[in-house]
């Protein structure tokens, strides 16, 4: 918590030519008010943000040992409030910038003479569009503002630049000039090539150009042009809605991972500057969430965390279900990472309307992540979901260390992993989910790889004649998954990073839908590794084209 002196307004303040930030919706008046308390700028952001208070109950890691940490945490509604959420809908963190992070953005700010606790009323005046986020008629001190406002680590673009050109220290020394000439070179029409290679390329924060054009200080009112609004971060949730039993208060579960940063090396020097970082060490709501977990574990004072109920309005949720149907459409779910998470609440979902009495023809998860013996997330769940039937088919594929069977490296929690890891599929050489989709090396064995018949509804009605497609390898999970999609209607989700997987993914689906529609066989070897021509690329793109715009193919991706 921050000492109730930052939120303290010292009375008969009034700052003369405070009308010069009324251009940008904000000015300075006299306040004649007790100190505002952190209870009651915890009320401010509240009604701003329409959120709800709740506690933190738990944070426990998932991964012990893994190279990237990942927690869960278990957040308790106050008494009274509850959320009704559907699997794959998310909360929204209210979350803030680091002591750090402010303290420097404050000492690299032009403050015009005022304290940074001195509060700032937003005027009531129709403001720029880029204070129209904010709080009307609050009083906000920079501080406050810096804090629990500005997106401080957002990319830097020319506009950016073109903005900080104007608030250069008025001295004339070697090093203002230097770097004012070369802030205007990057902004000027031929100067877009220098600023590619030198800021776009090597993806630099606004925070990163501050560092590197250390002569610049914006001035408050000026930070709220220069700076986007921070957003609250979305996480989806883990466990299915339900009632909140003996308990009064419900319970909401989510997990990350927490972003780290390395201190890295200069970039290197144009025109006598030196492009450098801004030394942060967490993302901006992982680091928040980081000293939250802290608290929790030192048993300090905390504030209450501030959430909202956030509707995926992408619709990915999980597909309507028939209980009165025995044969409702298979499901393919494929993620790598945290992106398991909403996956848990679609299978507990699926287990529970199995329960009532609805069928499913098939479910199939894919899921990826770095390490088999430290980073496969709920393993117990999903041992789960596979022993009652919820779900036919997991495959596994680990983008750093595979599994070893015979290796004599002991797992951590041994009963749950080795039996889950005897039971998936661990397609070799497969390190990504993308992969595996086209993987041949998990053929079923109900006929053996000489025995495989050459027509794929050959393969198929051969197989229905014997058992269930989960416990006999027969087909490559290319022709397994083309099959499930183009002849029985499944319904495919994919959670993942919106970089790399998601595009991925869906690549390798154009792949796998246009070699079926080719050659009547999704998997390479079947169609003879045969490049595929651009008219049959463009047929597997309208395929999945198809099945975006019928909602079947959704994705929740994050960047």
């Amino acid at each position: 918590s921050l000492p109730h002196s930052l939120y303290g307004y010292p009375k008969g303040y009034m700052r003369s030519g405070s009308a010069a930030l009324s251009h940008y919706g904000m000015k300075l008046v006299e306040v004649d008010t007790a100190p505002l308390s952190v209870v009651e700028f915890s009320k401010i952001l509240q009604n701003h943000y329409c959120a709800d208070t709740c506690d933190v109950s738990s944070v426990e890691r998932l991964n012990e040992g893994g190279s990237k940490a990942v927690y869960k945490v278990i957040l308790c509604l106050k008494e009274g409030t509850k959320f009704v959420y559907t699997p794959g809908d998310s909360i929204s963190l209210i979350c803030s910038n680091t002591d750090d992070d402010v303290s420097w953005l404050l000492d690299h700010t032009d403050l015009e003479g005022i304290s940074p606790d001195q509060p700032l009323l937003i005027s009531k005046e129709q403001p720029k569009k880029s204070t129209s986020g904010l709080p009307r008629n609050a009083c906000i001190s920079p501080r406050l503002l810096i804090r629990h406002f500005l997106e401080l680590h957002a990319p830097a673009s020319r506009r950016t630049l073109n903005l900080l050109a104007n608030h250069f220290n008025s001295d004339t020394c070697s090093t203002t000039r230097v770097q004012k000439a070369l802030l205007h070179q990057l902004i000027a029409r031929e100067g877009v090539p220098l600023y590619n290679r030198w800021i776009r390329d090597n993806n630099m924060t606004i925070m990163d150009i501050l560092a590197t054009f250390d002569a610049c200080h914006p001035t408050v009112a000026a930070l709220l042009d220069i700076f986007p609004l921070l957003r609250p971060r979305a996480y989806s949730l883990v466990d299915e809605c339900t009632g909140c039993g003996g308990n009064s208060h419900q319970e909401l579960t989510f997990v990350y991972t927490r972003v780290e940063f390395c201190a890295t090396e200069d970039l290197g020097t144009v025109h006598g500057v030196t492009f450098r970082r801004y030394l942060r060490r967490h993302g901006t709501c992982t680091g928040w969430l980081e000293g939250l977990r802290k608290s929790l574990t030192s048993g300090s004072p905390r504030d209450d965390l501030l959430v909202s109920f956030r509707e995926n309005l992408n619709k990915f949720h999980h597909p309507s279900v028939d209980i009165s149907s025995k044969e409702n459409a298979p499901l393919i779910l494929i993620a790598a990472g945290t992106g398991i998470a909403p996956f848990i609440s679609f299978l507990q979902y699926r287990r529970r309307q199995r329960q009532q009495g609805a069928g499913f023809q098939s479910t199939w998860l894919l899921f990826g992540c770095r390490d088999s013996y430290f980073d496969i997330l709920f393993p117990t769940a999903l041992l789960n979901f596979l022993q009652d039937g919820t779900l036919d088919h997991l495959c596994l594929c680990f983008s750093r260390r595979p599994f070893q069977a015979d290796s004599d490296a002991s797992l951590p929690s041994a009963p749950h992993l080795r039996g889950l890891l005897d039971r998936a599929c661990l397609p070799q050489k497969c390190k990504y989910v993308q992969e595996c989709m086209l993987s041949a090396d998990c053929r079923m064995t109900a006929l053996g790889a000489d025995e495989c018949p050459a027509d794929v509804a050959t393969a198929f009605s051969e197989l229905s004649m014997r058992e269930s497609v989960h416990s006999q390898q027969l087909l490559s999970h290319a022709d397994q998954l083309a099959h499930l999609v183009m002849d029985c209607g499944a319904q495919i989700r994919v959670c993942g990073d919106a970089k790399g997987m998601g595009p991925a993914v869906a690549s390798t689906w154009v792949e796998l839908f246009a070699r079926r529609l080719a050659t009547g066989s999704a998997c390479v070897d079947r169609s003879k590794g045969q490049p595929l021509l651009p008219e049959e690329i463009k047929r597997g793109q309208g395929y999945l084209a198809m099945l975006k715009q019928e909602r079947r193919y959704i994705e929740d991706v994050w960047r």
